[in-house]
């Protein structure tokens, strides 16, 4: 809502007096005019130029007027951060898929669709209100979206944008949170202390909700560490839900692709531009105005029209803003606006990928369970099934350079000058005495890490799983040519 004098009027997002309004006007020289819109304003100027210029076969996108009549240049420069800000140089790991064929890539894909039941949250437009607060926002809801896919529906359940703005100490030096922050710290902030439930403004919904100080982007730096909604039935501890992994993609569509078919939404930071604010519909791509900002927005699938390829976006200004209801596409494959630079994710469980639980895999393999396993009553062998716990898919994703995994010490321990596990864990003293493996003339090497999950399946289980797994299963079964002439570990995950 729009708040003018004491006449209200109804919009989707803002809440401004009209202080607000006027002394934006005249920061930018524009007439203020009167109330039944007599002077035209340089902003409104530049609408009826877009409007009148911009067509659809010729440009790829229509604009239209998306705010209310007096909103000023100021007032949407609010609702977009610092592209220093946001696009923040930081020493979190690439990850790089590894893919069979690049034509498996679809020419249509929506995560809405590839998993059903959870569109409800998938397909949830954010509405930030005045508050440049999308660096919250969208982490909270991407990692919303992952939570529902991971669990196969099982639980859906908004992540609260609210606690992020309020708790996250590190993602913002401003006062007023509502003047910008960072989203990696914001990722962080769920990897390091989790964030609770809470829904959109006015919803009650969740732990502590979308609040009316942080919708009209009045919001203060205090971390309240209760439930703001009375109702919910936990403690704000309680609510708490944890991230497992962090991580950005590489500048590449194809690397963007992958991650979203194998998990689900991803959050991208792009430059905003003057034309954007007022885009209607098509293939956006910058025609006019000068740079205000940047956003954080979460790609949830792409597409192709006649005038080239796009992702399908959903932008955090509410439903009302354009006319695809809060959606928006935007050129694809070529970094417009730096969309594909800076694209971050999350995994908010091990179970997401074999990768992250190698040892209850590994007992998988060895008794070629048919969930693994698919046996050819022809040739009289199992042919391995490409691993997915969510869904079926034509690729086989292998995780190559995964963020390094550093181990925090308290104080520096003191080293022994000699070492051996068989001391350390006695239990499994029978099954670290095979260690020394001789692969005779075959090139076995790749698969002899067979040894080293067996000793630490051992170690797991407290001694109680001492069998040894099979390298000659892995010869046999995770190569398309003869075992002995060589693999790649990292296909052994």
């Amino acid at each position: 809502m729009l708040h003018v004098g004491y006449d209200i009027i109804e919009f989707h997002g803002f809440e401004m007096d009209k202080r607000q309004i006027l002394v934006g006007r005249q920061h930018l020289g524009e007439p203020v005019g009167t109330q039944s819109g007599a002077s035209v304003t340089p902003l409104e100027d530049f609408a009826n130029h877009l409007k009148k210029t911009l067509k659809l076969k010729e440009h790829g996108w229509i604009s239209s007027w998306n705010f209310p009549k007096n909103v000023t240049v100021d007032v949407l420069k609010g609702l977009v951060g610092k592209n220093s800000l946001l696009r923040t140089k930081d020493t979190i790991g690439v990850l790089n898929h590894k893919f069979v064929t690049v034509k498996d890539t679809q020419m249509f894909f929506d995560t809405r669709d590839e998993w059903h039941t959870c569109e409800s949250i998938i397909g949830v437009i954010k509405d930030q209100g005045s508050c440049d607060s999308s660096w919250a926002i969208v982490p909270a809801s991407v990692i919303s979206d992952r939570t529902c896919i991971s669990s196969r529906g099982d639980k859906v359940v908004q992540l609260s944008a609210e606690d992020v703005l309020r708790c996250c100490k590190n993602c913002t030096k401003n006062t007023n949170v509502c003047d910008g922050g960072s989203t990696s710290e914001a990722w962080e902030f769920w990897m390091n202390e989790g964030v609770v439930s809470g829904g959109d403004y006015n919803s009650k919904e969740g732990c502590v909700p979308y609040s009316r100080s942080s919708y009209n982007g009045h919001s203060t730096n205090v971390c309240q560490r209760i439930c703001t909604n009375r109702d919910y039935g936990s403690t704000y501890n309680e609510d708490k839900r944890l991230g497992f992994l962090h991580y950005r993609l590489p500048n590449s569509e194809k690397q963007i692709q992958m991650e979203m078919m194998s998990h689900g939404p991803v959050a991208a930071v792009m430059t905003v531009y003057k034309d954007f604010f007022f885009y209607k519909e098509g293939v956006y791509k910058h025609f006019t105005g000068e740079e205000v900002g940047a956003l954080v927005v979460k790609i949830i699938g792409w597409g192709e029209e006649e005038n080239g390829k796009y992702w399908l976006v959903a932008n955090s200004w509410g439903n009302e803003w354009g006319n695809l209801e809060g959606f928006f596409k935007i050129r694809r494959g070529a970094d417009h606006c730096g969309i594909e630079s800076d694209v971050r994710a999350g995994r908010n469980s091990p179970d997401l990928t074999p990768l992250f639980n190698p040892p209850d895999q590994f007992c998988h393999h060895v008794q070629h369970n048919d969930k693994y396993y698919e046996w050819d009553s022809r040739t009289r062998k199992s042919t391995q099934k490409l691993y997915d716990r969510f869904r079926k898919r034509k690729h086989a994703e292998e995780l190559d350079d995964l963020p390094m995994l550093k181990h925090k010490l308290e104080s520096l321990p003191d080293i022994p000058k000699s070492y051996h596990y068989s001391i350390e864990w006695p239990a499994c003293k029978d099954v670290f005495i095979n260690d020394n493996v001789n692969e005779g003339s075959c090139d076995a090497s790749w698969a002899i890490p067979a040894s080293m999950l067996s000793d630490r399946l051992c170690i797991e289980s407290n001694g109680s799983k001492t069998s040894r797994l099979a390298a000659e299963d892995l010869l046999a079964c995770a190569t398309k040519e003869n075992g002995c002439g060589g693999g790649v570990v990292q296909k052994l995950q």
